[in-house]
């Protein structure tokens, strides 16, 4: 993986845009084009994420927001924690590491609504958990419950914080 060197600086963001903490939100501090001072930046990608462009050049809030308070991008990803890509607090985001990251993910199997648990042909519930590439199958069990329990027993054995 080639890691880029963003082209802005804490510095550079502080000129341009304000950033509350408490609430999440960027607001101009210039005027630019026809939005002006006070206005909220960026757009809202399909997938709920707030893009800022800086500079001829674009940026997810939550990196911004990191960049802000902290002076640097982190190294590894920012995972928000509450899972809500729309709030950008500071307080809901961490860094972490690329496999963490997917695992606060939301992706749920259609069957359960339980990430990694699954219903299998013969009315029975599996559960399983990747971690750095590696699939563990946690074993088969008669309830939703059950496998579900395994599931996050294993999260909290396999997954670092």
């Amino acid at each position: 993986m080639i890691l880029m060197k963003p082209n802005i600086t804490q510095e550079r963001l502080k000129q341009l845009l304000h950033y509350n903490p408490d609430t999440g939100k960027f607001t101009r501090l210039t005027k630019w084009g026809s939005q002006q001072i006070g206005d909220e930046p960026g757009s809202i990608s399909k997938f709920g994420y707030r893009y800022i462009g800086v500079d001829g050049k674009g940026y997810t809030a939550y990196r911004l927001a990191w960049l802000y308070m902290y002076g640097d991008f982190p190294v590894g990803d920012i995972d928000h924690i509450n899972r809500d890509p729309s709030d950008d607090r500071i307080a809901n985001l961490r860094s972490v590491s690329h496999s963490t990251n997917l695992h606060n993910s939301s992706h749920r199997n259609p069957s359960s609504k339980i990430k990694g648990v699954y219903r299998t042909k013969e009315n029975h519930w599996q559960a399983s958990i990747k971690v750095k590439g590696v699939t563990y199958r946690l074993g088969t069990f008669k309830t939703i419950e059950e496998a579900a329990d395994a599931r996050k027993f294993a999260e909290q054995l396999l997954i670092p914080a």
